[in-house]
């Protein structure tokens, strides 16, 4: 029983830690991604990023891509802690 309680415990914690993510996630977003993707991410200047996901795109990919920028268009390199980055693309997750 005491393993039950620990486990559930457990998992109400990592959901919790996994939310608050998003949150982190959502602000950073919005302060650093929205004016060229648009608040919704359906994209303004830059692309729609909610189907990113949809077409094929991993994790990994969409990291590097924040972190290198894209050449050749608006999307500038991100010196941004990768706690950061990965906090981006945890939001992206649930657009």
């Amino acid at each position: 029983m005491r393993l039950r309680v620990l486990a559930i415990l457990a998992v109400v914690f990592v959901a919790r830690v996994a939310a608050a993510q998003v949150d982190v996630g959502r602000g950073l977003f919005q302060t650093r991604c929205a004016d060229c993707h648009g608040i919704d991410a359906k994209g303004v200047h830059g692309p729609d990023l909610t189907v990113v996901f949809a077409k094929g795109a991993t994790d990994d990919q969409v990291f590097q891509t924040i972190r290198r920028g894209v050449t050749g268009t608006e999307m500038p390199v991100s010196t941004a802690p990768d706690a950061e980055i990965r906090a981006v693309i945890d939001y992206l997750h649930t657009i």
